[in-house]
């Protein structure tokens, strides 16, 4: 079975999960690390190391954390020799939503795919306003 988990600092994995459940219905298969947000969330490395040790092995898990380089991230790459799951740094709603959607998110190719697919979401849409703008000009 599919599972994800969406891992952050702060209280973004939350939140991120919230959102998605609020646009695409609940998700049984998605669980949120918050790591500094109380007392018992300081503990990162026990926090990772209790997900890593209560997986069950039948499950596929993908992993999707905040930020590339940053505690949370450098956390679950210590894992990823000796585990099997997904890791993907660079959470957004566009990149959750888009795995949550995929009937193959735990595929590698897929996952490559549909990171593929959010970085061209990613615009700065100024951009598109002047260019909209001359265009406009045109007619």
């Amino acid at each position: 079975m599919e599972q994800f988990l969406l891992a952050s600092h702060g209280s973004l994995a939350r939140a991120m999960k919230e959102t998605a459940a609020f646009l695409l219905g609940a998700n049984e298969n998605v669980h949120c690390l918050c790591a500094y947000v109380d007392e018992a969330s300081m503990n990162l490395e026990k926090m990772v190391g209790e997900w890593v040790t209560g997986r069950k092995p039948e499950e596929h898990w993908t992993v999707i954390t905040d930020i590339f380089g940053g505690s949370v991230n450098n956390e679950f790459m210590k894992y990823t020799g000796d585990w099997r799951f997904n890791l993907v740094a660079g959470m957004s709603l566009p990149l959750v939503i888009a795995l949550l959607n995929h009937p193959d998110a735990v595929d590698p190719d897929t996952i490559r795919a549909v990171l593929a697919q959010v970085r061209s979401s990613i615009v700065y849409c100024n951009d598109m306003v002047e260019n909209q703008d001359l265009e406009d000009e045109d007619f």
